[in-house]
């Protein structure tokens, strides 16, 4: 037992009688870590310390400790609110003591994503390092086997009873990913089969647009070949009133009938030419339609294939994490 372990059992208690907690801080290099000495003689630290040390913001443990990700299995049933607060010797302040093995749980986590305090703190933990230091700063005395079997109390407490349930929860887990991944791909299945539908009735609207678009262009067509007809017979009328000379009321008569074919012929005309030209504007407000559903098209397949792309990304993140 150190000099601080017999202080803390030989009287150094809180006023409410329980034992206080000593605070030390020690180095990883240029990592800062605080951590707290039981009169049991445990090492524990707080959320501050833990989340702190590799620059992440306190209520990122808590954050962990309640979300689904692996290395947060095996701490599922620690929740931060319900840990009972202790004081800290000579700083008139309480921490709550979280266990070593949650602050290894949750640095492995940020390890596995590329954090570089978290990755020297485990590597530190896993060659003992953090131990020595802390004995030293403790002034606690240990013989190697003992230093060897704390080490493994530390990073791996309760492994042989905590084995079966923790392969357990990971299966469940794994059954449930499953699932999850299950309904995407079904849900990915129906999305695909309302494209087709969609594309199939968007290549039959094309194909309609198409044939009425055939069917303007004849009636335009006849309605050209029409008004030639028409022109022709204003044409073959007057000719035919220039070369009667049966005299004046004859001619007069002749050309009068001549004069009212023309009008008629006119009005006739007009009338074509009006419908050319709204055959014409429904033609053009036709090919604007056309227009309007090809950009739809585009537009609702390119957010489709963006939206497959991540979650096809975000599948590939799911398995990195499994």
């Amino acid at each position: 037992m150190s000099k601080i372990q017999a202080d803390l059992f030989n009287g150094r208690q809180a006023p409410s009688g329980v034992y206080m907690a000593v605070r030390k801080t020690v180095y990883i290099g240029n990592i800062a870590l605080t951590a707290y000495l039981l009169p049991k003689g445990e090492y524990v630290l707080s959320s501050n310390s833990i989340t702190g040390a590799i620059s992440k913001h306190r209520k990122n443990l808590g954050e962990f400790l309640e979300s689904k990700s692996l290395e947060a299995l095996p701490c599922k049933d620690w929740k931060l609110r319900e840990i009972d607060s202790i004081p800290v010797a000579g700083r008139g302040t309480n921490i709550k003591p979280v266990p070593m093995h949650i602050a290894i749980a949750y640095w492995n986590y940020w390890n596995r994503r590329g954090n570089c305090h978290a990755s020297a703190l485990i590597e530190a933990l896993s060659n003992g390092y953090i131990l020595v230091l802390l004995d030293n700063a403790f002034e606690v005395q240990r013989s190697a086997s003992e230093r060897e079997q704390a080490l493994t109390d530390m990073l791996y407490p309760h492994a042989t009873a905590d084995v079966q349930q923790v392969k357990a929860e990971m299966e469940n887990y794994l059954r449930e990913l499953e699932k999850q991944l299950t309904s995407v791909i079904w849900q990915k299945v129906s999305q695909n089969e309302q494209l087709t539908k969609i594309n199939q009735n968007l290549d039959n609207h094309a194909k309609i647009l198409t044939t009425e678009n055939k069917n303007l262009a004849q009636q335009n067509a006849n309605l050209a070949e029409e008004k030639e007809q028409l022109q022709e017979q204003v044409f073959v009328l007057t000719e035919q009133n220039k070369e009667k000379e049966r005299g004046l009321e004859l001619w007069y008569d002749k050309t009068r009938w001549a004069i009212n074919m023309k009008q008629l012929a006119d009005r006739k005309i007009e009338v074509l030419e009006k419908q050319v030209y709204e055959l014409t504007n429904k033609l053009q407000a036709t090919h604007r339609q056309l227009e309007i559903c090809q950009e739809t098209i585009i537009r609702n397949a390119q957010a489709m294939s963006e939206q497959i792309l991540a979650e096809k990304q975000h599948k590939r993140s799911r398995k990195k994490l499994v």
